[in-house]
């Protein structure tokens, strides 16, 4: 069973991701959140410990994160 510090939350939020190899924002969908991180599922590779910027648009706007690639399971991070 995994144990986790924070509760998730499930959603279905698509948004892009931009890395510093890639020269174009690219699809994702956001599946599930929490205080801790968040899952994205995208056709892109990424690697362990690259950062990205997210933009997550909602409402006419938008919200930009930061983040780091921890896991790499399968079809998402």
């Amino acid at each position: 069973m995994e144990s986790r510090w924070h509760p998730r939350f499930e959603v279905d939020q698509p948004a892009t991701i931009m890395t510093k190899s890639a020269n174009r924002p690219r699809p994702a969908v956001i599946k599930n959140y929490s205080m801790g991180g968040l899952y994205l599922e995208t056709p892109i590779d990424l690697a362990r410990h690259q950062f990205l910027l997210i933009n997550i648009p909602h409402n006419g706007g938008s919200t930009l994160l930061r983040g780091m690639v921890i896991h790499t399971p399968g079809t998402g991070v």
